[in-house]
Formats: structure tokens, C-alpha cells, sequence
């Protein structure tokens, strides 16, 4: 790491929930706000002590173990130029937090300090500038993500203190979380999908797992059978890396137009999942919000109720 970026030294305890694990992973569980990959890479290159000691990614670590991580991140721009036609719908404005509804094809911050990728942070730090000392320096106002092509609602903090409170209030699954994904086939009414998930060593995905990886739930219900898909509703109780679309595949029900884990599709050119609402308590008031779906998502549903009626039609 470059010595002309400013050097930012953390000291993390393990305790029973890294137990045996990976150090990259465990330090990834400890401090969900960076990556796996980027506690993999400070570790090789000689940034991380586990018990005052260099240590490789595979180090598995015990309660009681203790790593020194040294992080040291560029600085920021104060922001990228906005590309034409990029719009984040605000959803609510707190003095603590944002709501927003993030568009698909549209990266929540960048995967290294490398990247010109315009993303929702560049989109944040143009409009509300206080974000940039919030969290994380290479991703402020950052507590939660989506991926690149899923859309939705998120909540955005603005204040340090608002970011501690809801990365605490996420760590102990205390925002619930609703989505809406079309489901290739036709799975029951209703169900939970219950298997580990863990990621594949060279494959660059997530795996489902019979034994061992990381314990994950989802339940869904259907909303509305299509011909040959579904609408589904789906609660994640975890929240793991790609959580709705591993457990989807693994029941032989992948999304719509998911590439990674099922096949391309003509109908929708993403996954099919979008995140639908939040619901949490935040210093003693309830909040509840909804985001509606854009307009590829809508179109697709569409095109299906609209092949449906075709094919029912004599």
C-alpha cells in the first residue's frame, strides 16, 4: 500500500462466531463493511498480524485470537461527474438517514481503489456531501449493499452515529427486509430454504452447502404463477453474499435472466430480484418503507401475465 495514503491501524478480538474459521473470513464477519477480497489481499501482502504474527488468508483463527489489520485507502474525489440520466429516486430524507431506491446496472461502491466505475457512493457524495466522514473512508455511507444489477431500497446513513446504530441493528437482524424476485418454474405456495452457503474457491460465486459454510434462511411466498415463472416474495432472516439467488437455484428455481447462477434471458436482461421494503426500529421510533419496482422489472411481469393469457386463451 502506498505510503502516500494515510495508514488507519484496527485491532479485532475473535470470539465464538469466528471460531475455526478463516482468518480473511473471519475478519470479513467481524467487519461486514469491507470485503473477503480485501482483507485477503491486506493479509498476503503483509498488513494483518494475528497475534503480532504475519499470517496467511487460510489461518484459522480461535476465540481469544487477536489481529492487527492496517487498512490505507486513496482519498476520495469529492465526487465523480454525474453520467447523463443517472437518477436516484430519494425515497425519505432523515437528519440521520436516507432511503433510496437504487437503479439496476449500478454499483454500490467500487471493488478496489482502481476502478472508474460511477456508483451510488459518486451519486451520494455529489448531493450530500456529509457523507464522506461517515464509515468507512472507501465506501462512506455505506452499512448495506445490493449487487451491481439488483434493484431497490436502501438505507443510507448520514451521520457516524447513525452508521454504528444501523450497522448494529443489521449485525443482529433487527431490520427486516422484504424482496421481489421472478422465479424460474413453479415452486410451492410457500416454503424456506434452509442450506449453508459458502463461496466457491475458483469459481468467483457462492455455493449452497449440505454441511458446513455459513448457516442461511430464506422464506418466500409466491405472489403470482406465471406460464413457466413465478413472482415470488421473498424474507432473507440472514444476509449473506447472493442469499436469494444461491438458495433459488439450489431448489432447481433459479431467477430470471441470472447468468451466474441460471441461464440469460430475453424477457429481463438482470436477475429478477429486486428489494422491496425496510422495516426497523431506530432510537425507539418505527420506520417502514417501500420501493417500487423499476421499469424493466415491471415490463417483465408483464410480458409474462401476457404470455400466460396467451397460452390459456383457445
Amino acid at each position: 500500500m502506498s505510503a502516500l495514503f494515510p495508514a488507519i491501524s484496527h485491532v479485532c478480538l475473535f470470539d465464538e462466531r469466528t471460531n475455526g474459521e478463516r482468518l480473511d473470513a473471519a475478519l470479513h464477519r467481524m467487519m461486514p463493511e469491507h470485503s473477503r477480497n480485501l482483507f485477503s489481499r491486506l493479509i498476503k501482502e503483509g498488513h494483518v498480524l494475528l497475534n503480532g504474527s504475519p499470517a496467511k488468508p487460510s489461518s484459522r483463527v480461535k476465540v481469544g485470537d487477536c489481529a492487527e489489520i492496517t487498512f490505507s485507502f486513496p482519498p476520495l474525489p469529492e465526487h465523480k461527474p454525474i453520467p447523463e440520466g443517472c437518477v436516484i429516486p430519494i425515497i425519505a430524507e432523515y437528519e440521520h438517514f436516507l432511503i433510496i431506491n437504487k437503479p439496476p446496472h449500478l454499483m454500490v461502491h467500487v471493488p478496489s481503489p482502481r476502478s472508474g466505475a460511477f456508483t451510488v457512493v459518486d451519486w451520494l457524495l455529489a448531493h450530500f456531501k456529509e457523507i464522506k466522514n461517515v464509515g468507512a473512508s472507501d465506501r462512506p455511507g455505506i452499512v448495506h449493499r445490493l449487487d451491481k444489477d439488483t434493484s431497490g431500497i436502501m438505507v443510507v446513513p448520514r451521520t457516524p452515529y447513525a452508521h454504528a446504530r444501523f450497522g448494529e441493528l443489521f449485525r443482529t437482524r433487527a431490520i427486516k427486509k422484504t424482496y421481489l424476485a421472478i422465479a424460474e418454474g413453479h415452486p410451492p405456495r410457500s416454503g424456506s430454504i434452509e442450506f449453508g452457503i459458502d463461496r466457491h474457491p475458483s469459481l468467483g460465486k457462492m455455493i449452497h452447502t449440505y454441511a458446513g459454510g455459513r448457516a442461511s434462511l430464506t422464506n418466500y411466498v409466491v405472489r403470482e404463477y406465471f406460464d413457466q415463472q413465478s413472482l415470488l416474495e421473498v424474507a432473507p432472516v440472514t444476509g449473506r453474499t447472493h442469499q436469494i439467488r444461491v438458495h433459488c437455484a439450489a431448489i432447481g428455481h433459479p431467477l430470471l435472466g441470472d447468468e451466474l447462477y441460471g441461464r440469460k434471458s430475453k424477457i429481463l436482461r438482470r436477475q429478477a430480484l429486486h428489494a422491496h421494503s425496510l422495516r426497523f426500529l431506530f432510537d425507539g421510533e418505527e420506520y417502514s418503507f417501500t420501493a417500487e419496482p423499476p421499469a424493466d422489472f415491471v415490463e417483465a411481469i408483464s410480458q409474462l401475465r401476457l404470455m400466460k393469457e396467451k397460452r390459456e386463451t383457445p
